[in-house]
């Protein structure tokens, strides 16, 4: 895209899945064939008494299969994404930054190509006019004031109902396999609860190693801002390129950034560091707007709630911070995302 070149507003999305929701959907059947392929595995073992022959078929499945998931994974994203790219957009974040990047539901551009030079519109979108919910319209408005809560909780019951049937495959099916073989029941239940109670030890150690990193953080800039209101957020290269635009030169940022909102205006810290890495007035910001990101993290995509804070003359220059939760551990909430878009409200025009 040249700089010649008409800005774009909106794209007619192709037919067919998205890329932003095909990778997502790969990501969750992912974990299911790695998990039935490792019953299976566990299954062989156990029947085939543990010989020799017996793990080295279990090593072929996993290993075949997990290679075989990993090679058609890629090829279909890649089909995908070219599909996308030659319509001159995409509607994944944090992988193609030479193309606009676009809502999946509405084809708005939230992101231009290679920059964050977005320009707002004069009017919001009016209700009906395509644009999903908590969307920015070229970074700008898409109606409200406020983050919304959804109003169906169908994906998470979704993912509960998923996880329970998981676990119960992984404890039930071995357990019932060998009884039906006269095996000892007994002791494959052990085993069972045994990897069960070893991942949730694992899962907990490394949870709440991320609760306490983030309070810590959070404490430590709340101690040198005592006035500020702290929360977590992210780099992205939205942000990024917003502040090479707006400042030239800055202090470096860790993928984890704390930012604490106060009177001195929006500082992004480091915890190592005695003084924010980047501090932003009040006096450079034009107005903060609750909106969407999809966040990049580990080669997936999540959809986050996100204060686009605007920077510079005009106001042009879109400087997103997604919002954590107080653990640090998801993306936040509608109730903790107001609760930050409040601590701006005090400072600036949310809009």
């Amino acid at each position: 895209m040249t700089d010649t070149a008409p800005q774009r507003t909106q794209y007619d999305l192709v037919p067919g899945m998205t890329a932003y929701r095909l990778s997502a959907i790969l990501s969750k059947v992912g974990i299911g064939v790695y998990v039935i392929t490792g019953a299976i595995g566990l299954l062989w073992f156990v029947l085939s008494g543990a010989t020799v022959t017996g793990r080295l078929i279990v090593t072929v499945i996993y290993v075949g299969v997990s290679l075989a998931w990993t090679a058609a994974s890629f090829l279909l994203m890649r089909r995908r994404n070219a599909a996308e790219n030659a319509a001159g957009y995409t509607t994944r974040s944090g992988v193609l930054h030479g193309f606009d990047q676009v809502d999946p539901n509405s084809g708005v551009v939230i992101r231009r190509a290679g920059s964050a030079v977005l320009t707002k519109p004069a009017r919001p979108h009016a209700a009906g006019s395509g644009l999903s919910m908590g969307a920015v319209l070229n970074g700008g408005s898409s109606g409200g004031v406020r983050f919304e809560e959804p109003a169906s909780s169908t994906a998470r019951l979704r993912f509960r109902i998923l996880m329970i049937v998981l676990i119960v495959l992984v404890a039930g099916v071995p357990v019932i396999v060998i009884a039906s073989h006269g095996g000892d029941t007994g002791s494959a239940l052990v085993m069972v609860l045994l990897v069960l109670g070893v991942v949730a030890v694992v899962l907990g150690i490394v949870y709440g190693g991320t609760a306490l990193r983030t309070r810590q953080k959070m404490s430590v800039v709340a101690a040198r801002r005592p006035d500020a209101f702290v929360f977590l957020s992210r780099r992205t290269p939205e942000l990024e390129d917003a502040l090479d635009e707006l400042l030239g030169t800055h202090g470096t940022l860790g993928q984890s950034v704390t930012v604490s909102v106060g009177a001195l205006g929006v500082e992004l810290w480091r915890v190592s560091a005695d003084e924010p890495r980047v501090a932003i007035p009040w006096s450079a910001i034009g107005h903060v707007h609750p909106g969407r990101l999809l966040v990049a993290v580990n080669n997936r995509e999540f959809p986050a709630r996100t204060v686009h804070i605007f920077l510079g003359d005009g106001a042009r220059l879109d400087a997103p911070l997604p919002v954590y939760g107080r653990h640090g551990i998801t993306v936040a909430g509608a109730d903790r995302a107001n609760e930050v878009l409040d601590a701006f409200r005090r400072y600036t025009t949310v809009a």
